[in-house]
């Protein structure tokens, strides 16, 4: 097949694309729905895990409640991306307390998982979401123009 995949329509309904011409994506409808929602945590994140330990666990929690605050457009489909992201972030994390260096691999890889998460503004850029903190506001009525209309009218 040559050229770009299809944008997935979620995508385009944030970006404004499918209200601007809802006819180009009727049949899209054997798309797969999604439910918007990414859910909870990996299942070992909630109890006491051989391998993670309780603290180790509750500060992965943390960071994944905050990503998921952060980052709402995230789905199920992103659950993987997002486990992997906040292991490595709270690893970061900790080498930074501990005065010790991370390998500069990991950083990439940290960065690369924001990124395609949509996490930084460029990344946000390419998915076509704006950011829910800043959302564009109309600006104010010119009091000019409506005077300017009731006397034309």
């Amino acid at each position: 097949m040559a050229g770009r995949p299809p944008k997935p329509t979620k995508l385009l309904e944030l970006t404004g694309a499918v209200r601007k011409n809802p006819g180009r994506y009727k049949d899209r409808a054997a798309e797969p729905a999604s439910t918007g929602d990414i859910g909870g945590p990996p299942q070992k994140w909630m109890i006491f895990h051989p391998q993670e330990g309780y603290l180790r666990a509750e500060k992965l929690r943390a960071i994944w409640d905050d990503c998921v605050k952060m980052w709402p457009w995230l789905e199920f489909a992103d659950r993987d991306a997002l486990a992997d992201y906040c292991q490595l972030k709270l690893k970061f994390d900790e080498c930074l307390q501990g005065g010790r260096k991370i390998p500069g691999a990991e950083i990439a890889a940290m960065k690369g998982i924001r990124t395609e998460l949509g996490g930084t503004g460029a990344g946000r850029a390419r998915l076509g979401v704006r950011s829910p903190s800043k959302s564009v506001k109309a600006k104010p009525a010119d009091p000019r123009a409506a005077f300017l209309a009731q006397r034309l009218a």
